[in-house]
């Protein structure tokens, strides 16, 4: 009796083979007699997912129906929108929403966690969709865009204090300081000299020091700068040597000696 044979292919051409049980590398012909109601007896084909669409087998194509010559069958398949499960947490990993999202949309967390004082930042970064992920709130404190500089001489007199941007450079604007005592009264001494010298402070918890007139840092914390003096020894100058030289006084106590007398 004459048989025909069913040839059954995949979406994309690829031959569905039906192989012995016993020995996977022995192909079995599908062949059926004249009128046979042609029947897949295999397992229903798949079609794997792409990063847009989902497939779903949905029949044959042809229509089955009974076999009069050789036919061949090809899988046929609904694709549907592919969703991609993106889900929100809080910083210790509690779910705040998941979302089923298709490939390229923008995650928007519908429940949006606050913190007093601080800023949002998701880790990872939001970004368009192309797999299932996870985003875990994360937060940076809110620092603020101007700090408070003061500027205080040796006995933290204050001597000029403002808000400054942190993108600005302090600067001092006042008359140079001048060194002081403890009651803010000027500083004298017979044997010192003492001249202003800059600035110090402590910045980013290292203490620096800086010459008059150079570009102090932009503030990242309030600041205070203290004015530093150099201290010199307080001697007498002849004008026509430029040179430092001491005068030793002497005390008379006999008018008769000739080098009390003056001349």
């Amino acid at each position: 009796e004459k048989r025909f044979t069913i040839t059954w292919k995949n979406w994309d051409g690829n031959e569905i083979l039906f192989v012995d049980p016993e020995d996977p590398t022995i192909v079995i012909p599908y062949s059926v007699t004249y009128g046979t109601m042609a029947e897949f007896l295999g397992t229903s084909p798949t079609r794997e997912p792409d990063i847009d669409y989902t497939y779903d087998f949905t029949g044959w194509s042809p229509e089955l129906a009974p076999v009069t010559s050789d036919v061949t069958y090809t899988a046929t398949y609904e694709k549907k929108e592919r969703k991609y499960t993106i889900t929100f947490l809080q910083e210790g990993g509690v779910e705040i929403e998941r979302q089923f999202l298709p490939h390229n949309a923008i995650p928007v967390c519908e429940n949006m966690p606050t913190k007093v004082g601080h800023t949002l930042v998701w880790n990872p970064a939001i970004s368009p969709v192309i797999t299932d992920q996870e985003y875990t709130a994360t937060w940076l404190e809110e620092l603020p865009d101007k700090w408070k500089v003061s500027f205080v001489n040796n006995a933290g007199y204050l001597l000029q204090e403002g808000d400054v941007l942190t993108t600005d450079h302090p600067v001092y604007s006042g008359t140079t300081p001048k060194k002081e005592n403890a009651d803010h009264s000027e500083y004298s001494s017979n044997e010192y000299i003492c001249t202003f010298n800059g600035w110090s402070a402590v910045i980013d918890g290292v203490t620096q020091t800086f010459a008059p007139g150079a570009e102090l840092p932009c503030p990242t914390a309030p600041t205070t700068y203290t004015a530093v003096y150099t201290q010199e020894n307080n001697l007498l100058r002849y004008p026509d040597q430029g040179q430092y030289s001491t005068i030793f006084l002497f005390l008379c106590m006999d008018t008769s000696d000739r080098n009390c007398k003056g001349n």
